[in-house]
């Protein structure tokens, strides 16, 4: 096993470390002094390694504190991941302070073959950090009356452990404001968020307000866009709208050969004789179809609406109009 001597006052000559690219399990030895003086890791609550891999990615790895001056890494596959020059530092944690090494170096080999897994992050102790959080605030909260202890083996629960959801709720509540102090790199999704809760905050400013979805489905983008796309291919036909017309709705399907449309159209400017709405790519197999069109504004006969054999549809209006809306139904047979 290789070892190195690695002094907790910073300046000296770094001490290097080998192993080659993707070990996972290599035992590499570390001997603390203080000083030049052996330094005794009796009683130190946490000692750990801290790795800063040639791509910026970092690692932290909790140690074997067995006291003595003595510590022994065990290197893991994202520890190994990149090859090059990875710069590490001991942390000796102990009644609040944390101290910190000289930097020492881990010099990865290249693997030759250039496999393996991609380099990422890696903290090992996340997980018991965030553990600790929601035993601590679970505490709290029944110090609190909020959870409650339930050995009734008939309510369902046997003998254990049943909190109140307000209990869970605010201790949920209390634990979610350590999201912004969660680090975020938003260097490849293009987001200005630096921390977790903000990059949270922008994806949701940017999906918007899901309750202001047309569609019938409001529960999520992708059940909307679904609900879009079904129909958009069960036999839908869009209308292509003339120059200055809107469509404020409509609702175009295809039966065979039985056509019915239902819209309601909006046009600017003036409309004292035939004025082209839309075209539709079914014409009826009639010539000049014919029914009435409604203003829209007050249910009043607007005009006759035609459907001409070609396809298009225009409105002749019964007096002129101006910034007209008009709705209308038709079902006709097509060629």
């Amino acid at each position: 096993m290789q070892i190195i001597n690695v002094d907790l006052v910073p300046g000296k000559v770094m001490p290097i470390l080998h192993a080659s690219q993707f070990d996972k399990g290599r035992s590499l030895g570390v001997k603390l002094y203080n000083g030049g003086a052996v330094y005794d890791l009796t009683g130190a609550e946490v000692v750990s390694v801290s790795v800063r891999k040639p791509d910026g990615n970092i690692v932290t790895e909790t140690l074997t504190n067995a006291g003595g001056n003595s510590l022994e890494i065990i290197t893991t596959e994202q520890m190994t991941a990149c090859a090059g020059a990875s710069l590490c530092e001991i942390k000796i944690e102990d009644s609040g302070d944390v101290i910190g090494s000289a930097n020492f170096v881990l010099e990865v080999e290249e693997d030759p073959l250039d496999g393996g897994i991609a380099s990422q992050s890696e903290i090992d102790n996340l997980a018991t950090q965030v553990a600790g959080l929601v035993a601590t605030e679970v505490e709290n909260q029944y110090d609190s009356g909020n959870v409650i202890f339930d050995n009734d083996p008939t309510t369902g629960h046997g003998v254990g452990y049943a909190v109140t959801s307000e209990g869970v709720k605010n201790a949920i509540d209390a634990i979610a404001p350590a999201a912004s102090s969660v680090s975020y790199d938003n260097t490849g999704s293009g987001m200005t968020a630096t921390n977790a809760q903000d990059a949270i905050d922008e994806l949701d400013t940017e999906v918007g307000d899901l309750s202001q979805l047309t569609t019938t489905d409001k529960s999520s983008l992708v059940g909307a866009v679904n609900e879009v796309n079904t129909k958009a291919t069960s036999g839908a036909i869009p209308l292509q709208v003339a120059q200055g017309v809107t469509i404020a709705y409509s609702s175009v399907s295809k039966n065979d050969k039985l056509v019915t449309i239902t819209a309601e159209v909006r046009f600017s400017g003036s409309a004292n004789a035939w004025t082209n709405l839309a075209t539709i790519a079914y014409p009826p197999k009639v010539v000049q179809l014919s029914v009435p069109a409604v203003n829209s504004a007050n249910g009043s006969l607007m005009g006759i609406l035609q459907v001409q054999n070609s396809g298009n549809i225009r409105i002749y209006p019964t007096t002129a109009q101006t910034n007209g809306a008009c709705a209308f139904s038709i079902s006709y047979l097509t060629a």
